[in-house]
């Protein structure tokens, strides 16, 4: 005892003394830091680091996580110390796309999960697919020890549609083509010349520089020009992906066309040549008019059409003629509109050689005068409809050009002939772009101008100053009286031949102009509405108008075009509110008090709001001085905050300023109703992250949130379901304005609903979260659910519609969360019990609650493997919305009994749920898909004879041998498996068939172990391996195991 003793003594001395050797040595202990601030499973956020969120090296068993995460040292220790790890297809595809260094642990893989890997991908495809350049060579080069055969390379099928490039590295190409080449593997050769020509990609994909390297480095991968067209060679190479490579292919792309490889049936792609008019060079388009010419005669030999074009442009000196000359002969080719509107927009003649309707369309649209005098002089006349929106830069920057334009339309009747019916348009321009002036000097010019199109605009208000509104108004009054055709008798404006009836305008047309349509700039262009509050209030005088808060008024406003009359003071109340959105400035504020002296205080609110969302405090200041009054009510659209394109910290330090000047006044002073919940609303919409709103606005801090608990409460409530916010800076506003506030006091912030989770599923869309992703977290979801129950909500109140439905909305949330456990659920559900608040568990709480007890439980629901009900399969699949069918459908297990069984237990029950009698069979395939063979062997004991009387069983039984067979090492030996499958005595079970599934899957291990320990018992094989093209099998059969296939007639190949 002693001894062992001192034997303890002197390891635990050395181990201490080697500790501060290593502590010591200054190098080591920094490489050791170093290493362990690298790692990538650390954490950058400390709430991350929680019991349960580390995985011991022991437990990582899943190829994906650790492909995932590059943990090749891992993977190697593990491979050579035969620990268990778990291949899968997800795991596979992830390590040949990240394990592209590091060649030993490749190979490793390989050796130790050969069969695996085998049967669950191609190695080699999986690794040009990858681009995986190291694996690949390991692969094309590998020799399998006990056949001695190479691992074959087997194309994915190519189809011409596919718009991928199978390879996409030179240097993946040029190993494969290599192998190809040396085993004379001619039809996969083939098939590489059709990824060639059939993935002729653009630019933006970066691919035409490799297939440009390949073309001049190995021509003969391009099929020649006489080759017979098989299904394995496509020599058409379509016309718009020859198009889309730029000039520095253009030496490609000439000699594909020589050689005549270009697929010109489909028609000529015209929207990529307009798309891309303006960068086209010289070369491009001759390129683009010798194809447009070929699209045009199929028959015609490319070399023709090109000695043709080279000709052409022959005797021209310069390259700008040169250019000018191939777009016009392009857009001959072509004739499509799009194409010759640029090609006149750019030169602005050769009108006699295009067609006469894309002159019209470039006529109008840019009000050409040389082409308006052409089509004058071939007397062009637009058929049927014909309108062309103006191009608006025109009135902007050259309106002479729009007045000599009109001159010469309406000049000597030409009008009369051409008859274009888009002027309403044209005049529209001109009264929003150009100034008075210049539609002043086309009226006063132009007789024949049509006036009545300018009274139809004015009517709708659509205009953006009231000013240019009213001279045009005058404008047309005036022509009125010097029109021959005047009727002096006639002056109440209802002579259908007058310029414009002031009867014809519209109160509601005028609320419209003020909302929506004036842009008012100037105090006088302000004071130019007074034309049109005369013309809809004659029967009130504008300073004596009341209130709209008034009620006493008895007043009646004639309204045209309506029956009745309407209440006045609802008249002014919707003035008032239009009137308001064109008051924009301090100046026009006293002018509105000028003019509107008994006008309510609201009027100013959109101008104080728009100062709002600047966070303008000063101005509001100046306004509230000259106002004296100011309230905001608010709903959730009121505030609309705008960070002006500033930087973030530009922002903080306007929010600062603005939230001290609203403690300064108290927030109470300047809003009325929800004024207050508004603003703080967006301003967390804007600001959602409150740590950094708080570090960085030192007056957020002082805002007396307890002040105004009411308010404060709907915030909360308002923010809980405020889904543009991410859910963790949700909780943390939430907290935090709990903390501020002495009881919450929003009771009837809801009302209950006539079913019970309305209101969740109206408010609230929820998805099924992705478990291993999700970062809720669940202290501070708890730390909320607590501080409402036991402090912030009365007691009398605490069963309270409002609170239920806070409480529910939390706990909805926390089961979701990655660290949040069983124990915590427990507690909650506790709490809520003690408060007698009955939350509502139903099928998405359960899920996760299954979820918490092992990963498997809750991909039983979410894969459904053994339901034939398409209702619950749409409910159980993976891209549901958390709704109310989802929600309620099945209650599943209890809480307590979730948190109480053992795993097991949980499994067989749910198997007995989703798996009837007749598809357990299903249920054992499914337990051997999540890696559990034990249960699924149990599974089949448990039911052997309902197996038996399924007329399904049959063919299951195959899919439960594949599947044992399929999915390698397993927590229990497969020779274990295939002895308990033998013990069953069932046909479905034979040695036989088990051998023959072995065979076929490739299995070496599983047919050595049958062979050699069942061998006296089988019976005979009833196929051929050999026909199969099983060669690593075969190979192995024939090396060791001769007789077995000679014994039982199988004829074997020459191969």
């Amino acid at each position: 005892m002693s001894n062992n003793n001192n034997n303890n003594n002197n390891n635990n001395n050395y181990i201490e003394i080697l500790f501060w050797k290593v502590f010591k040595n200054v190098v080591i202990r920094n490489l050791i830091f170093k290493v362990m601030s690298e790692q990538v499973i650390e954490y950058d956020d400390i709430k991350k680091y929680y019991i349960g969120n580390r995985i011991k090296f022991s437990n990582i068993t899943s190829l994906n996580l650790i492909s995932k995460k590059k943990l090749w040292t891992i993977l190697k220790d593990k491979l050579i110390s035969d620990q268990y790890i778990r291949i899968d297809k997800k795991g596979l595809l992830k390590f040949f796309k990240n394990c592209n260094e590091d060649l030993e642990t490749i190979e490793l893989l390989y050796k130790f999960k050969k069969e695996e890997i085998n049967s669950i991908i191609d190695p080699i495809n999986q690794s040009i697919k990858d681009r995986n350049e190291i694996a690949l060579k390991y692969f094309i080069n590998y020799i399998d020890e006990k056949t001695g055969m190479k691992l074959p390379i087997q194309y994915s099928p190519i189809y011409p549609h596919d718009n991928s490039f199978y390879i996409r590295s030179l240097p993946i190409f040029k190993l494969v083509y290599l192998v190809l080449k040396e085993n004379n593997r001619q039809d996969d050769i083939d098939l590489l010349k059709n990824q060639l020509l059939y993935r002729f990609l653009p630019k933006e994909n970066g691919e035409e520089d490799f297939i440009s390297i390949i073309y001049e480095n190995y021509p003969e991968l391009y099929p020649k020009k006489d080759e017979p067209i098989t299904d394995k060679i496509h020599a058409n190479i379509p016309l718009e992906k020859m198009i889309k490579l730029d000039s520095i292919h253009r030496d490609l792309q000439n000699k594909i066309f020589l050689k005549g490889f270009i697929n010109f049936r489909k028609g000529f792609p015209i929207s990529i040549v307009v798309n891309s008019y303006n960068n086209y060079s010289l070369d491009d388009f001759l390129f683009l008019y010798k194809c447009a010419y070929k699209s045009n005669d199929l028959l015609i030999d490319p070399k023709k059409v090109d000695q043709d074009a080279n000709e052409m442009i022959k005797h021209l000196q310069c390259e700008k003629e040169k250019l000018k000359f191939l777009k016009l002969k392009l857009a001959q080719e072509l004739t499509h509109q799009d194409f010759n509107f640029l090609y006149l927009c750019e030169y602005n003649d050769s009108f006699d050689l295009i067609d006469s309707e894309s002159v019209a369309s470039y006529t109008f649209s840019r009000f050409s005068i040389n082409a308006l005098k052409y089509l004058i002089e071939i007397s062009f006349r637009f058929n049927g409809v014909f309108i062309l929106f103006p191009n608006q830069q025109i009135f902007i920057e050259n309106p002479n050009l729009v007045i000599e334009f009109c001159k010469l339309y309406f000049k000597n009747d030409n009008h009369f002939s051409m008859k274009y019916n888009g002027w309403l348009y044209i005049i529209s321009s001109i009264l929003k772009f150009c100034k008075f002036e210049v539609l002043k000097e086309i009226i006063e010019s132009i007789p024949d101008f049509p006036l009545k199109l300018i009274s139809k605009l004015l009517y709708s208000f659509d205009f953006n100053c009231p000013s240019q509104m009213v001279k045009i108004i005058n404008l047309l009054n005036s022509k009125q009286e010097e029109d021959d055709y005047y009727d002096n008798d006639n002056n109440d404006g209802t002579d259908e031949y007058s310029l414009i009836s002031m009867k014809s305008f519209k109160f509601s047309d005028y609320l419209i102009g003020l909302n929506s349509n004036f842009k008012i700039n100037s105090v006088s262009q302000f004071n130019d509405l007074k034309v049109f509050d005369d013309l809809f209030l004659p029967s009130l005088s504008l300073s004596s108008l009341s209130s709209s808060s008034s009620s006493s008024s008895s007043s009646q406003i004639q309204q045209e075009n309506h029956d009745g009359q309407n209440n006045s003071s609802s008249m002014i109340s919707n003035f008032y509110k239009s009137l308001s959105f064109v008051i924009n400035s301090r100046d026009i504020i006293k002018q509105a008090i000028l003019n509107y002296p008994n006008a309510p205080k609201e009027l100013f609110n959109n101008y104080l709001l728009k100062l709002f969302n600047d966070f303008d405090f000063e101005s509001i200041k100046e306004i509230i001085e000259i106002i004296k009054f100011a309230k905001i009510d608010g709903d959730n659209k009121t505030f609309s905050f705008n960070n002006q394109g500033k930087s973030t910290e530009e922002m903080y330090k306007k929010v600062d300023g603005f939230l001290n000047y609203l403690n300064e006044i108290k927030f109470s002073n300047l809003f009325n109703g929800n004024g207050i919940s508004s603003f703080f609303i967006a301003l967390f919409s804007l600001f959602s992250n409150i740590d950094k709103l708080i570090e960085n606005c030192p007056s957020f801090k002082e805002i007396p949130f307890h002040l105004f608990e009411n308010q404060s409460s709907i915030i909360i409530c308002e923010i809980l379901f405020k889904q543009s916010i991410d859910f963790n800076d949700r909780l943390k506003i939430i907290k935090y304005l709990l903390n501020e506030i002495t009881t919450f006091s929003v009771f009837n912030y809801f009302s209950p609903p006539s079913n019970d989770r309305d209101i969740i599923f109206k408010n609230q869309l929820f998805t099924i979260y992705n478990v291993k992703t999700n970062q809720l977290n669940s202290i501070d979801i708890i730390e909320i659910i607590e501080l409402l129950l036991l402090k912030k909500v009365d007691k009398k109140e605490i069963n309270n519609f409002t609170t239920i439905e806070m409480v529910q909305i939390l706990f909805d949330f926390l089961v979701q969360c990655k660290n949040v456990t069983l124990q915590q659920i427990d507690s909650i559900i506790e709490l809520c019990d003690t408060n007698s608040i009955e939350l509502s568990i139903g099928y998405y709480h359960t899920f996760y609650f299954y979820n918490l007890k092992n990963l498997k439980l809750s991909n039983i629901i979410l894969e459904n493997p053994g339901s034939s009900d398409t209702s619950k399969s749409l409910i159980f699949s993976k891209n549901t919305h958390y709704g109310k069918y989802f929600f309620f459908f099945y209650k599943g297990h209890s809480f307590n009994f979730i948190k109480n069984s053992s795993f097991n237990l949980i499994v067989m029950e749910l198997m007995k749920f989703y798996f009837q009698p007749i598809g357990y069979q299903k249920g054992v395939i499914y337990l051997l898909k999540i890696n559990e063979p034990e249960l699924a062997m149990s599974l089949l004991k448990d039911n052997i004879d309902s197996f038996k009387k399924s007329y399904e069983f049959r063919y299951q039984s195959i899919k439960i041998i594949k599947s044992f067979f399929k999915s390698g090492v397993f927590k229990i030996p497969f020779q274990d498996i295939i002895n308990e499958l033998i013990k069953l005595n069932l046909d479905e079970f034979s040695i036989d068939k088990l051998l023959k599934h072995s065979i076929l899957l490739e299995r070496i291990d599983i047919t050595n172990f049958i062979i050699s320990n069942y061998g006296n018992l089988i019976f005979g094989l009833n196929f051929n391996p050999f026909i199969m093209n099983r060669k690593l099998i075969c190979k192995y059969l024939l090396e060791n195991h001769k007789e077995l296939l000679l014994n039982n007639s199988i004829v074997i190949g020459k191969e």
